[in-house]
């Protein structure tokens, strides 16, 4: 007969050489389609996520097995199993609290990684932007280019400064919009270098141009929507 493995109530489970027996993989243990995290987090919360997990499927299997292995109403030990199970679904509940804290710490972790990844790109990802800046603007002072090209130096510094310099908040909305951020500022800098460069026809810069203040636009516009206090639309 091979031996009981179903988890009485008060008691912790102890893992196998292989794991818990019969489990799924702490993505799938729930059942419930709750969504997992694409972010590798090794850490004591994930560990504590995946136990968590472990051990609310055991009891879930439990209480399962319990059900259909309750006596007939007029056999003994009908009562016994009854009062089993509701033993088991109170610690189901509690498992399933923890698993719900333990996943909130698995979120925070992987949010906390991607805002330190975010902070270290953004000082690379604001250095196109801000030397593309200044050299436009030194060549407006030496007349190697008219100061209409300030209208589009002026911002491209400004939205620099703020990829690599403006506080970041510790929310997954302002992460994704400061890198978005930097994506358009330097795509702003290839642009600029581009409208700038001495072509044939002024024309080629004219039409060049366009495309750069767009670009530096939605780099401004994305910080702007970044530093409100919402932190942007969910």
């Amino acid at each position: 007969m091979p031996p009981d493995t179903r988890v009485r109530p008060g008691e912790t489970p102890q893992p196998d050489a292989g794991g818990f027996p019969g489990d799924a993989p702490a993505s799938l243990a729930r059942g419930d389609g709750r969504r997992t995290y694409s972010v590798r987090v090794s850490t004591a919360a994930q560990h504590q996520r995946d136990h968590a997990a472990a051990y609310a499927g055991r009891i879930r299997k439990d209480i399962l097995a319990g059900l259909d292995a309750v006596p007939e109403p007029d056999a003994d030990g009908r009562g016994e199993a009854i009062g089993r199970l509701v033993a088991l679904s109170g610690e189901l509940l509690r498992a399933e609290t923890a698993l719900d804290d333990a996943e909130r710490r698995v979120e925070l972790a992987a949010l906390e990684e991607r805002h330190a990844a975010t902070q270290r790109a953004a000082v690379y990802l604001a250095v196109a932007p801000l030397l593309v800046a200044m050299v436009t603007a030194a060549l407006v002072l030496f007349g190697a280019l008219g100061a209409g090209w300030l209208i589009l130096a002026a911002p491209l510094f400004g939205a620099a400064l703020g990829i690599a310099f403006a506080p970041l908040r510790h929310d997954a909305e302002a992460v994704r919009l400061r890198r978005r951020a930097g994506l358009a500022g330097n795509g702003g800098a290839g642009l600029t270098v581009l409208a700038i460069m001495p072509w044939p026809s002024v024309a080629v810069s004219a039409v060049l141009s366009v495309p750069a203040i767009l670009a530096v636009a939605a780099a401004v516009v994305i910080l702007v929507h970044e530093f409100r206090p919402e932190g942007g639309v969910r």
